[in-house]
């Protein structure tokens, strides 16, 4: 996720998730994690507060605010382990960062008078508009 404003502020995330199925059943999976570019590794949560869905749901997921610049595009490593030490591992790749839309008007808490205002903003590459 990329996300700014028009004062320049920027912030990058990712949200990483997975969807999990075990022959035994959910309880007994051990761990779900997600290793990023650049040797960062991540649990994924099955909670219901981590970006995953509702609680016990088999989707496990996790939502990291912590980048300064753009996460890195490249291979993702989601490995999944029961608790008899079975696991499998899938790969994802990231491989565009979208932009976000710029010079947006109205703006962030302007005051708007009329019945019928009118939007706008800079086109995002990449993003199709569909009214």
């Amino acid at each position: 996720m990329h996300r700014g404003n028009a004062s320049g502020d920027e912030s990058y995330a990712v949200e990483l998730y997975v969807s999990v199925i075990d022959p035994q059943g959910l309880g007994d999976i051990a761990s779900v994690t997600a290793s990023i570019p650049g040797g960062a590794t991540y649990t994924l949560y099955d909670d219901g507060q981590h970006a995953d869905g509702a609680p016990d749901d088999g989707r496990y997921g996790n939502h990291i605010w912590e980048f300064p610049q753009a996460p890195p595009i490249d291979q993702y490593v989601f490995t999944v382990t029961d608790k008899s030490d079975n696991s499998v591992t899938v790969n994802d790749n990231l491989e565009n960062i979208i932009d976000f839309p710029r010079n947006i008007s109205p703006a962030n808490n302007e005051i708007v008078n009329t019945a019928n205002p009118s939007f706008s903003w800079e086109a995002v590459d990449g993003c199709l508009f569909m009214a």
